[in-house]
């Protein structure tokens, strides 16, 4: 909860294991006769322990391969979308939660983990130390701020899945000047990535009704429907309506327009 709190309210988040410490120190042997209550917003975590391996312990679990190139995918729509990045831990813990990586193989891998304070770890890894230290001093010497111990393990963290992300990043950016595009031409149909991705490996295009069948897309498009008759309250008027077949009309129009633009971005892709 408190990195989500952080992550919300763009607060610098936490490494995993202050998230645990600060959970203990929370703890009593005193039996609670009331709620226990936090305010996210005073609490304050020490900045005193870190966990160096982890992002080594993950690649090599069962699931690493896998894990690693989400991330990249993940930190790469953030990027283009919202302007910043996804430290790496943060990305775990959303995983955890979301279901994607398992407690059975996320318990082990914080149990190898090892705990240190920033003195500690700069002995026990004097190289990547010295490399901070570099660092630090380059940006001192350009009137940049300075990297804390933090930020530097997300650097490094981003580097390790570096390619990966840059070709993301890149789709990324595409992917949303074609939806821009759609915008300007007042083409509101939905599209997602992978659709994209597919027309520019395979070429294909399965359009709604056809992926969907006759049962789910009258569905979908009695949802669309209720999304358009939204979007077009605020020029149109609150007793802005359409009909249900004449909407399906209209969306497959639209879905008509919409396939010229898709096949040229998606071209840029190949």
């Amino acid at each position: 909860m408190y990195c989500d709190y952080c992550y919300h309210n763009s607060i610098p988040e936490m490494q995993l294991g202050q998230f645990r410490q600060a959970i203990r120190a929370l703890s009593s042997r005193v039996t609670h006769t009331e709620p226990l209550q936090v305010d996210f917003a005073t609490l304050v975590i020490p900045d005193v322990v870190f966990l160096p391996p982890r992002h080594s312990l993950i690649m090599d679990s069962s699931v690493g391969t896998l894990m690693f190139e989400r991330a990249a995918q993940v930190m790469a729509r953030l990027s283009v979308q919202e302007g910043r990045n996804l430290s790496f831990h943060r990305f775990v813990f959303k995983q955890y939660l979301q279901g994607y990586l398992k407690a059975d193989i996320l318990a082990p891998i914080l149990s190898e983990c090892e705990r240190l304070s920033p003195a500690d770890w700069e002995k026990l890894y004097t190289l990547s130390a010295q490399q901070l230290q570099e660092l630090n001093a380059s940006q001192a010497h350009s009137n940049q701020p300075l990297l804390t111990l933090s930020d530097f393990l997300d650097a490094n963290s981003l580097h390790l899945v570096r390619d990966s992300f840059m070709k993301w990043e890149e789709r990324y950016r595409v992917f949303l000047e074609l939806k821009k595009e759609l915008r300007q031409h007042q083409i509101f149909y939905l599209f997602k990535i992978d659709q994209c991705l597919q027309f520019a490996s395979f070429g294909s295009f399965t359009y709604y009704k056809a992926a969907l069948g006759n049962e789910k897309y009258w569905d979908f498009i009695s949802d669309q429907r209720q999304l358009h008759i939204k979007r077009m309250a605020p020029t149109m008027g609150p007793s802005y309506c359409i009909e249900l077949g004449a909407f399906q009309a209209y969306f497959e129009e639209q879905e008509l327009q919409a396939l010229p633009v898709i096949r040229r971005f998606a071209s840029l892709l190949i």
